[in-house]
């Protein structure tokens, strides 16, 4: 991944490890359409159970509702 900063943003993409030794010649891909790819791709072909999903959002819900309770230091730590 490669940060690049211009035309008054932050841009993120995803490369080719092989385009730094003159390997690969696949373009730069923003950030944020191989996500979205990676995501469609996982979509189709992952199921996951409804109770581990539950589960997950419990988890997910307890950590932020701890994290709030923090100062801003311990958070960052």
């Amino acid at each position: 991944m490669q940060r690049a900063v211009g035309n008054g943003g932050e841009y993120f993409y995803w490369f080719c490890r092989g385009r730094q030794q003159g390997l690969c010649d696949m373009p730069y891909i923003p950030i944020d359409v191989l996500e979205e790819a990676v995501a469609r791709y996982y979509g189709d072909v992952l199921v996951l159970e409804p109770e581990w999903l539950t589960a997950v959002r419990e988890g997910v819900d307890m950590a932020v509702a701890a994290e709030r309770g923090l100062p801003e230091d311990l958070r960052e730590q």
